[in-house]
């Protein structure tokens, strides 16, 4: 969780992006993952969703973009 949360205020200390609390970004950031790192969510939506990738990309790009809400 430090890392994340490390990562997130690097990113606002250089405008990338716009939070006021790192660790509460960091804390729903990683929330917001569980789903592609949890063994058993994982082997779920292998077997069940077809194309893992093009979901993780989606939510990828939807924590990037709560990262930047104003």
């Amino acid at each position: 969780m430090a890392i994340i949360e490390n990562i997130i205020e690097e990113g606002a200390d250089a405008g990338n992006f716009n939070v006021i609390d790192a660790a509460l970004a960091a804390r729903s950031a990683m929330n917001a993952f569980v789903p592609f790192y949890h063994p058993v969510l994982v082997e779920e939506r292998l077997r069940n969703a077809g194309n893992a990738e093009e979901g993780l990309g989606e939510q990828i790009s939807f924590i990037l973009q709560a990262l930047w809400w104003e």
